[in-house]
């Protein structure tokens, strides 16, 4: 399994990111599986170190920092378009 699927978890958020950026068909799904594939074998063949997580508890708020810095984006974006300039 270890041979198919060198990093499951990248191979799972390419799919994911794919049917995210492209609309949901099964030929989609195909498409992005095959090509999630493809570059997780092209990973195991660069062989990098496996990463680690260690501060799992961090996760959170770097997810909460990025989507204050998203809304803060978005905003600035909107006030720029609604000033005209």
């Amino acid at each position: 399994m270890s041979r198919l699927l060198p990093y499951p978890l990248l191979t799972a958020s390419l799919i994911l990111m794919w049917l995210l950026l492209n609309s949901f068909s099964i030929g989609h799904l195909i498409l992005g599986t095959v090509i999630a594939l493809l570059a997780s074998l092209a990973m195991a063949a660069l062989q990098p170190a496996k990463p680690r997580i260690r501060k799992w508890h961090k996760i959170p708020v770097l997810l909460g920092r990025v989507l204050i810095d998203i809304y803060h984006s978005n905003v600035a974006v909107a006030g720029i378009i609604l000033s005209g300039g």
